[in-house]
């Protein structure tokens, strides 16, 4: 089982041997850095379902914007990435085939391409609404 980390300045994404902590690979990411528009990368790493996907926290004042990614964990190529809003309630799971997170809205992805599932039902609009019956 390797460990992975993120670096914080210039996130660049290292799994370790755990060990000795040893660096097995390091690849850059196109994640933002700690002191541009994400500010928490503590803690976001969890691999789910043989996907490593990162979360960062963004209830630093200043955020702008946030995201979750998608990582390969035996290279750390990056899968995909989605924006996400960067205030309100915040987490994800992955269930099978499908990738849910919630940024204030609920959302659902592609675990496999990051592609919407489906979208927010806005209170106004009830042609998108979904019925637990109802495939997606």
């Amino acid at each position: 089982m390797m460990q992975f980390r993120l670096r914080r300045s210039q996130p660049n994404l290292l799994a370790l041997k755990p060990t000795d902590g040893a660096t097995l690979w390091s690849r850059p990411t196109s994640l933002p850095p700690t002191n541009s528009q994400i500010i928490g990368y503590e803690g976001s790493l969890t691999l789910r379902q043989g996907t490593l996907y990162c979360y960062p926290g963004t209830g630093a004042s200043g955020a702008v914007s946030g995201l979750l990614a998608a990582f390969d964990p035996a290279t750390g190529k990056t899968l995909w990435s989605v924006p996400t809003a960067a205030r309100g309630s915040r987490g994800y799971d992955r269930s099978g085939a499908t990738v849910c997170y919630l940024d204030s809205t609920l959302h659902a992805v592609d675990a496999l391409t990051g592609a919407p599932r489906w979208l927010p039902q806005r209170r106004s609009d009830q042609r998108h609404r979904r019925t637990l019956d109802q495939p997606l």
